[in-house]
């Protein structure tokens, strides 16, 4: 799946005060520590074929999983709740943004699947929400 048009979305409605709209090719700065915080990454996560269409043989659907991690900041505290805090308006403008919308008139429009800590150090919460999204596979003519 091609998340070039969500990653243009995100860059056109990125929160304010967020200072990056990375992907994938990032994650080398996340893990060497030098994060840009507030920061939003974009993730190809899976893709799952259904059954074929019993009618035709050849149409599958497929659905596709991406992911959106946000690097947000604050050591303002010791316990990691004011990152927390700092963390749920930029999920919640992501959600507004990304919920319901479609990415290209081939996909289902994206829906909000899941969300979890995936790690808390030194003042920084990494915090991934999973969407889904659906396409059909055809043959090529």
């Amino acid at each position: 799946m091609n998340l070039k048009p969500i990653k243009d979305r995100l860059v056109a409605v990125k929160p304010a005060g967020v200072r990056k709209v990375g992907s994938a090719a990032d994650l080398a700065a996340l893990k060497s520590g030098r994060v840009p915080a507030p920061a939003l990454y974009l993730l190809p996560m899976d893709e799952q074929a259904g059954k074929m269409n019993v009618a035709s043989d050849t149409i599958v659907r497929v659905a596709a999983g991406f992911a959106v991690v946000f690097a947000v900041k604050n050591c303002s505290d010791g316990d990691g709740g004011a990152a927390i805090d700092d963390l749920e308006p930029f999920r919640d403008a992501v959600k507004i943004a990304l919920h319901g919308w479609s990415p290209d008139t081939y996909l289902d429009p994206v829906e909000f699947s899941s969300g979890r800590l995936m790690s808390f150090d030194d003042g920084v919460v990494f915090w991934m929400d999973e969407y889904r999204t659906a396409y059909y596979m055809r043959p090529s003519t």
